[in-house]
């Protein structure tokens, strides 16, 4: 029974603090876990490696020398040892000392205790009082097993939706690990914002769940049925609170197009062509041979996508489906980037 929850907890404790729920991370924790009782034969690793346990229990009391700081160093050092070597995932290699850890110091919770600073023989207990310290078998195990199993698995379901340090930042509205958060995912999904905020025009709700189309510095640019707008005091949503919330697996892809008096709309639709279930942002400026043939009328309340100044044609997260069809015959010169998002989000 103390095996399994040696087990528990130690892989909950490797979780959290390795920000993992890799399997193989996981069963180093678990392994490394099971170390420490290696100094009796009775034990379910001492069974195993019997005449390995057996001769640590003819020169050692139980829950000593393998139970101490001093072996947690060992392994570290073995570790260290094998990332030097083999250049082995550190993380792996990290959960072999913090399992045993883990295990060693949920052990100064029993009625025993442990010789946590051996070679001293003092021995470290949790708890002044030995009828509230655990005992094998007993009820309180069974609820220290349950908890451990708990934040296994609420680490595991920390891990799929971005990791405490992300539950934490956004707890907190700390928008610096919301933008981590989107840096980290936006290459493998669609990642949306769910907004808590106002419209800076009129101050009338903006709260809702946005298309995240781009990071800007420590802002984004966000996208829904009605149009597109860019967070921040100096942009069209105050967002107060922002989230974020993964959406289905896709793709983003940046093109470079270069223009030298050449026709736009050809090329523009030729990426249109090659991409049919993509959303496709355009930013850059043009100048452009007829712009009195070009017709662009700002959205009030949402972002500028496209600003024209005399032949100087300014794009700034435009919807290619938005602008194509204005360009007509134009030719041009200038550069463009054009963000590709695969396939185009559910707004």
């Amino acid at each position: 029974m103390m095996a399994l929850t040696h087990a528990a907890i130690s892989a909950a404790v490797v979780g959290f603090s390795l920000q993992t729920s890799d399997p193989i991370v996981m069963a180093v924790a678990i392994a490394a876990s099971q170390i420490p009782d290696i100094d009796t034969s009775t034990s379910s690793i001492g069974q195993i490696l019997w005449p390995i346990s057996r001769w640590i229990e003819k020169r050692y009391p139980h829950r000593s020398v393998t139970h101490s700081l001093l072996f947690t160093i060992f392994l570290g050092v073995i570790s260290i040892a094998l990332w030097w070597k083999y250049q082995i995932d550190a993380k792996v290699l990290a959960a072999l000392p913090i399992g045993h850890l883990a295990a060693c110091f949920s052990d100064t919770c029993t009625k025993q205790g442990v010789q946590l600073l051996w070679p001293s023989p003092l021995w470290c207990v949790f708890g002044l009082n030995p009828r509230r310290r655990l005992t094998t078998g007993s009820p309180s195990e069974y609820w220290v097993l349950v908890g451990a199993v708990a934040a296994v698995v609420i680490n595991f379901a920390l891990i799929d939706g971005g990791g405490l340090g992300r539950f934490t930042s956004e707890s907190l509205g700390l928008r610096s690990g919301i933008v981590d958060t989107y840096q980290q995912k936006a290459s493998s999904n669609q990642v949306f914002a769910i907004v808590e905020g106002v419209f800076t025009s009129n101050s009338s709700d903006a709260s809702g769940k946005y298309f995240i189309a781009s990071q800007a510095g420590n802002e984004f640019v966000l996208m829904n049925r009605s149009g597109i707008y860019q967070t921040g005091i100096t942009g069209q949503i105050d967002a107060r609170k922002l989230t974020t919330e993964l959406g289905q697996p896709g793709q983003q892809q940046v093109l470079a197009l270069s223009f030298a008096e050449e026709e736009v709309q050809t090329k523009l639709l030729a990426v249109a062509s090659a991409h049919p279930n993509a959303l496709i942002l355009i930013s850059g400026q043009l100048t452009i041979d007829s712009p009195e043939e070009v017709s662009i009328a700002p959205k009030p309340g949402q972002l500028e996508v496209a600003k024209l100044t005399g032949n100087n044609l300014t794009l700034n997260h435009c919807p290619l489906s938005r602008i194509i069809n204005k360009l007509g015959l134009q030719f041009g010169s200038g550069n463009l980037e054009l963000k590709i998002i695969t396939p185009s989000p559910k707004l």
